[in-house]
């Protein structure tokens, strides 16, 4: 997690430097100082402005497409993909219907074929002759 674009090894790094540089006695003395500071700028008017101002720029986007009325395009965009979609499944013809008719032509075209063995078997039994299947 950064805090400020600091994140904890930085900042553990900071505090080790001060440590060393003032001592356990004079850290104490900076740190409550410097927290007064924080305390007070925080508490103060111009850090309220500068929070205003960061919101203003955060949602500052979504302002503009409100006004210049983006939401209410996608809306009527939406529309017209959802009614497009419906005119083009109710028009949508079978892609295979051709493909199919001439199946069924070219079965009527041409008999289904039969094994050897079995059209073998048929011209047998026009005849009478008896097959060795039958003994």
């Amino acid at each position: 997690m950064d805090i400020l674009g600091v994140g904890p090894m930085e900042l553990f790094f900071v505090i080790v430097i001060a440590l060393i540089i003032m001592g356990p006695k004079d850290i104490q003395k900076t740190g409550k100082t410097l927290g007064k500071w924080l305390n007070n700028f925080v508490r103060s008017d111009s850090w309220k402005i500068v929070k205003q101002t960061s919101n203003k720029i955060k949602y500052l986007p979504n302002e503009l497409m409100r006004e210049a009325g983006i939401d209410e395009l996608k809306n009527v965009s939406r529309e017209i993909n959802s009614d497009l979609k419906k005119e083009v499944i109710s028009d949508f013809e079978d892609p295979f219907k051709d493909w199919k008719k001439q199946k069924t032509d070219l079965k009527s075209i041409f008999p289904p074929q039969v094994d050897e063995k079995q059209a073998d078997l048929k011209k047998l039994e026009k005849e009478n002759i008896p097959s060795d299947e039958n003994h």
